[in-house]
């Protein structure tokens, strides 16, 4: 008869999964549910060239991060977003989708395609499909992709991001922000793909998303460093003028949320939150498997 597992079997267990490791499997796992789930779908031939051309720009988009193109990687990362918003857009409404084979200029001069007419209703698609965990589509989808705008139109914050992604010795850390960043593009289509399987537990691959971002983040080397970057370069931003920037209520807000995150003494603790990433990525993964069956 085996013996029971005791709570320092677990500690070592939790000790031995390497964060790289976990990190990879989840990717490896979300890339196969994307492909298995996209050939089980009935899609037309141009959803389908719209969904290919996602998955080959998102390569693109990890290999420029690799090359440390970083602000160019994030241009092919809104392309993509656009077109999976316009993807989820013809799917669900034919009438979009007879403006979107048209070709002419009265296409682009139609408002029901621009960009922000297509946000609307991704939003509304989003908060009625995916209405788990009362969350904001408004927000998220808005406040995501004006961020990726402020990137790659020539505005001050591209000047920064660009001037920080020069800087010696923190490419690494840069390069696992940026693929952070990619990441709610990369689940947004997992999403959908599960919605058009029929998926009812679509809330498990949010969860992932979210374990899978802060895995991430938690692969960054120093933080020390990267704010002496940031600090560093600060110049760029302008912060006479916009000094919005620094008043930010959410971001407060956000960071009371990690209280029970802190040491006495005000310092993360590290070792306690890796510890909860990893049992709360198991345990997500195992949800994530059980709603495939």
């Amino acid at each position: 008869m085996a013996e029971d597992i005791t709570e320092s079997d677990i500690e070592k267990i939790l000790e031995s999964m390497e964060f790289s490791k976990i990190i990879s499997s989840i990717n490896d796992y979300c890339d196969n549910l994307i492909q298995n789930n996209y050939n089980n779908i009935d899609f037309n031939k141009d959803e389908k060239a719209v969904i290919v051309n996602c998955l080959r720009s998102y390569n693109v988009f990890l290999e420029l991060i690799n090359r440390e193109y970083f602000v160019e990687a994030l241009s092919i990362l809104r392309s993509i977003f656009e077109s999976l918003l316009m993807l989820i857009d013809i799917n669900q409404n034919d009438e979009i989708y007879n403006l979107y084979i048209k070709i002419d200029r009265s296409r682009s001069e139609n408002e029901m395609i621009k960009p922000g007419s297509i946000r609307r209703r991704i939003i509304e698609f989003c908060g009625k499909e995916f209405n788990f965990y009362s969350i904001d589509w408004n927000k998220e989808i808005n406040d995501y992709y004006s961020m990726l705008c402020m990137f790659v139109h020539p505005t001050i914050l591209k000047n920064y991001f660009n001037k920080i992604a020069i800087s010696e010795g923190e490419k690494n850390n840069i390069k696992i922000i940026i693929k952070e960043i990619g990441l709610y593009t990369k689940y947004l289509l997992l999403l959908f793909l599960k919605f058009k399987v029929g998926n009812k537990e679509l809330n498990n691959y949010y969860d992932l998303y979210t374990l899978n971002m802060l895995l991430e983040i938690s692969m960054v080397e120093d933080n020390e460093k990267i704010r002496k970057i940031l600090e560093d370069n600060k110049d760029y931003l302008h912060l006479d003028i916009n000094s919005r920037l620094i008043e930010n209520e959410e971001e407060k807000e956000y960071i009371e949320d990690f209280k029970d995150y802190l040491n006495e003494n005000g310092e993360f603790n590290v070792e306690k939150f890796q510890k909860v990433l990893k049992v709360m990525t198991l345990i997500t993964m195992i949800n994530c498997i059980k709603s495939e069956s």
